[in-house]
């Protein structure tokens, strides 16, 4: 008994120091993720019935939800590697240059701590009908780019989406490649190694824990596509940028609340089993390494 009152007398304290913190989760995220796996199974507001896998069958044959699946695997499959490598070459950059590790800091960070419609503002100022590049287009005798039209607003989203979270993954690379010896790299020098051949050899295998966390990293910023999408094109802009973040907006505007929670946990899923096949390749890589 004594042992046991010892223990609890060591439990209790930061049991109700944690308390309101493990309140507000429960209410936050574990009571709402619930309720929403039981209506994805139900149909109807007051009275529930069970429906099975009926939304999910609904789901796939909507065509909303197959175009908003689309435009999104295409633009992850253009702007997560772009926001891999682009901030890895500054990086890397900036660890060998002291002057453009100073400037690449500031301008990467300031997309982060800027809000985003200041970013927004910014951005539009080149790429709106009357700004900077249609300014120099027309100056130049060339025709215009409609930056909000289907032809363009895609690439438009990713640029946004690309400059704005940036510097996430720069900072994240930064601190990886700082922590690597320099004494490694003395010593491929002298055994002959040139830059590209250290990077394959030194830098890539270790930095390899920094590049999968950055994956995670950029596929949770990814879900904040919706912001600037509908600072684009609004509540149902073109077809071209119409992502799965509207469809799943839209569908709670319409209180279709067992549609949005099929598609919610669709994207759930799909996410735990990308985090946790980049979770298997780390450990696999780490054993071999």
């Amino acid at each position: 008994m004594k042992r046991i009152f010892i223990r609890m007398k060591r439990i209790i304290p930061p049991l109700i120091m944690l308390a309101p913190s493990i309140v507000g989760v429960m209410i936050l995220y574990i009571i709402p993720l619930i309720n929403n796996f039981s209506e994805c199974f139900t149909e109807g507001v007051n009275e529930k019935v069970y429906v099975g896998f009926k939304n999910f069958t609904d789901l796939f044959s909507n065509k909303a939800f197959a175009l908003a699946v689309g435009n999104t695997l295409r633009f992850y499959a253009i702007a997560i590697p772009a926001l891999l490598i682009i901030p890895l070459l500054l990086a890397l950059a900036a660890v060998r240059n002291k002057k453009i590790s100073s400037f690449c800091t500031v301008a990467m960070t300031m997309p982060i701590v800027m809000p985003l419609v200041s970013v927004m503002l910014v951005l539009d100022s080149f790429f709106v009908s009357n700004g900077f590049l249609n300014s120099a287009l027309e100056w130049l005798g060339m025709t215009p780019i409609d930056t909000h039209g289907d032809g363009f607003s895609f690439v438009y989203l990713v640029i946004v989406f690309v400059f704005r979270y940036s510097g996430y993954n720069f900072l994240l690379y930064l601190a990886g490649r700082v922590r690597i010896k320099k004494e490694y790299y003395e010593v491929a020098a002298l055994d002959g190694a040139g830059s590209v051949r250290s990077f394959f050899k030194i830098t890539l295998p270790l930095m390899m824990p920094t590049f999968f966390l950055t994956f995670i990293v950029t596929i949770i910023n990814s879900y904040k596509l919706y912001r600037e999408a509908y600072w684009i094109g609004g509540d149902y802009p073109n077809e071209t940028i119409y992502m799965i973040q509207h469809f799943i907006n839209n569908n709670l505007h319409s209180l279709n609340y067992h549609r949005l929670a099929a598609a919610s946990v669709l994207i759930l899923i799909v996410t735990l089993v990308i985090v946790g096949i980049l979770f298997f390749i780390q450990s696999r890589v780490e054993v071999e390494s």
